[in-house]
């Protein structure tokens, strides 16, 4: 505010995602990258044959996510800003170049876009007169982050370009003084090249990200060998040879998604809720104290019985 800038002055921001639509709506809303005085349409393009000529046409429809209403018409385009999807985004360029300028420049919101498509986003930015600044955080971001005239890449330390400042400078950390985070290709590099680390770090690890199957299924025989009882709550078949590998195994999986129920011994069919999990424990608590206390019962039980007998025969 001192140097003369204020919210009114500053350059448009996007949210460039491939993410869902309504998601990306949602965050740019939350995060103020649109303007609340400024109305939003979501544009919609798909190839429609015409049964006169038999030639495809492209049919564009505006709507607004908080109306639902669409319009086929013509939309003013200084009046709105714009949200569309990759798929969108291509037929447009395509089919029509000059509208496709036009929302380009009004848009606001990008999403479910291919790494190709975030590249040529910036590029067509660039040739209507933009000066572009480009965050990302992974792979997918690399053609946008060297096409932008200024990339900053927010990654974690698997996936860095840039250095960081290290947690220590001999690189010894405590090891009971922390626990860890890690990605698969770490995971896999320190059990071929670093097997004592490894374990110390699978021993304190908390969150293991980006895993393959195979890892996963390794994870937990890993943790097997280090005296740790494994129960695992998988959604898929990814997870299938480590809810096999498991001590407990739990599918939550929707109705379209059973795989994982192949491999568990328990399968919840609550659309993915994670308090199936509890759900799980308490029957299980429940089952075992009946268990026992049957157990408990038929040994009184067996136990009066040989005592009547013995009474019986000794008193003879």
């Amino acid at each position: 505010m001192d140097q003369g800038f204020s919210p009114k002055q500053r350059k448009p921001l996007f949210k460039l995602t491939g993410d869902s639509l309504l998601t990306a709506l949602s965050v740019a809303r939350k995060c103020q990258l649109v303007d609340p005085e400024v109305k939003m349409l979501v544009v919609w393009a798909e190839l429609v044959e015409s049964t006169l000529d038999a030639v495809q046409h492209v049919k564009i429809e505006y709507m607004d996510p908080d109306a639902d209403s669409v319009d086929t018409g013509s939309v003013p385009v200084r009046e709105y800003v714009f949200a569309l999807e990759g798929r969108c985004f291509d037929l447009l360029q395509k089919r029509e170049p000059e509208l496709f300028l036009k929302v380009v420049h009004r848009g606001r919101v990008f999403a479910r876009m291919l790494p190709h498509q975030k590249e040529t986003l910036v590029k067509t930015l660039h040739k209507i007169g933009r000066i572009v600044g480009m965050c990302g955080d992974g792979c997918n971001d690399l053609g946008a982050l060297r096409a932008a005239d200024v990339g900053l890449s927010v990654a974690s330390s698997a996936e860095k370009e840039a250095s960081i400042a290290p947690v220590s400078d001999t690189g010894s950390v405590p090891v009971r003084e922390y626990v860890f985070a890690l990605e698969g290709r770490c995971f896999d590099l320190l059990q071929k090249r670093e097997p004592e680390l490894f374990l110390k770090v699978v021993h304190r690890g908390r969150v293991f990200a980006r895993m393959l199957p195979h890892q996963k299924e390794t994870l937990v025989k890993t943790l097997h060998k280090i005296g740790r009882i494994v129960g695992m709550c998988g959604d898929g078949c990814n997870d299938l040879g480590a809810l096999r590998a498991a001590d407990v195994g739990l599918s939550v999986a929707s109705s379209a998604e059973k795989e994982a129920s192949i491999a568990a011994p328990f399968t919840a069919d609550d659309d993915r809720n994670l308090f199936a999990a509890v759900d799980i424990v308490r029957e299980g608590r429940s089952t075992l104290c009946s268990y026992l206390g049957a157990t408990t019962f038929t040994v009184a039980q067996c136990y009066t019985y040989m005592c009547f007998i013995v009474m019986v025969f000794t008193s003879r």
